[in-house]
């Protein structure tokens, strides 16, 4: 029987490489302060790297086929080729059969937004860019 991995936050900002997007580790010092109290426990974050943070989204489109959810693997597989980007897209599965579609570019982005609507398998994809409190 397998024992399932717990990954700490800091090693998932480290696997994300957010730390190296938004450059020197050194000037992170300082930006989170945790606070303790009696009553609760509180992390205050910069403004600075809560805008840095939204920065990496900013080529983003949140997915979801109507219909049978279909696996990730598939997904990154058939929508890559389909696509013809230019650059590359990293496609992360979310809760409920979402999907987050991250571009490396605008352009890219835009172009999937203009040329649809997209089908998988039947299923209709349906787009929507990021925003905050998705």
């Amino acid at each position: 029987m397998h024992k399932k991995k717990f990954i700490s936050w800091a090693a998932l900002f480290r696997e994300a490489n957010l730390f190296n997007s938004m450059g020197d580790r050194s000037k992170m010092k300082g930006k989170i302060e945790k606070n303790q109290s009696e009553t609760s426990d509180e992390i205050n974050i910069e403004e600075s790297l809560i805008d840095a943070s939204r920065s990496l989204w900013t080529n983003s489109l949140y997915g979801k086929f109507y219909g049978r959810t279909p696996l990730l693997i598939f997904v990154q597989k058939v929508m890559s080729k389909v696509w013809k980007l230019k650059c590359s897209v990293q496609i992360i599965d979310l809760a409920s059969g979402y999907f987050c579609f991250k571009f490396a570019n605008r352009d890219d982005m835009d172009s999937v937004l203009s040329r649809g609507p997209w089908f998988l398998g039947g299923q209709i994809l349906l787009l929507t860019p990021w925003r905050e409190k998705f």
